[in-house]
């Protein structure tokens, strides 16, 4: 017996179902695309994260002057002196901080030995700069405690104008 041929069976629409290969397509690229970017900003925020809070490069407890000025060249000048290790990471935090409320002080403070990068710019945010105290003996008179001033080896500076006599108190 001679088998019947089947008609010839032809997709519905041959344009929409390409249509549709190329939509899924683009989809699927764009899906990519976003993965990839997302586990690469991922990969930098844990790299930074853990360059903020390891230890610092700083071998000893060092006084350093920081001076006012844009975040970046702070950074910079922590990191040519030994006290941070990335600028740029000390530059970000310093600008999130920034973001939050915390303002980089300038002044003379004191960075303790491996200090990490969090630790310094919370040192500088809080603005405990290094106090010096010069004892001032009852008794004493006014150029006699601009001397002791004076003699100071830590301090620097010219005594412009000497105050009058009994505008200093002794203490400390």
């Amino acid at each position: 017996m001679a088998q019947r041929a089947e008609p010839l069976r032809v997709p519905d629409p041959v344009i929409s179902k390409a249509r549709k290969s190329a939509f899924t397509r683009v989809l699927r690229s764009l899906f990519a695309i976003a993965l990839v970017t997302i586990v690469i900003a991922g990969s930098a925020v844990v790299f930074a994260y853990m360059q903020f809070t390891a230890e610092g490069p700083l071998a000893v407890n060092t006084v350093y002057q920081v001076n006012q000025g844009p975040r970046r060249s702070i950074g910079a000048q922590l990191q040519d002196a030994g006290i941070v290790s990335s600028a740029g990471i000390f530059t970000a935090a310093a600008h999130v901080n920034g973001v939050f409320g915390g303002r980089l002080q300038p002044g003379e403070y004191e960075f303790p030995a491996n200090a990490s990068i969090d630790k310094v710019l919370s040192i500088i945010a809080s603005g405990r700069v290094k106090t010096y105290k010069v004892t001032i003996p009852e008794g004493w008179t006014t150029q006699m405690a601009v001397a002791r001033v004076t003699e100071n080896e830590v301090l620097t500076g010219d005594v412009t104008a000497v105050p009058v006599e009994g505008a200093i108190l002794p203490e400390t």
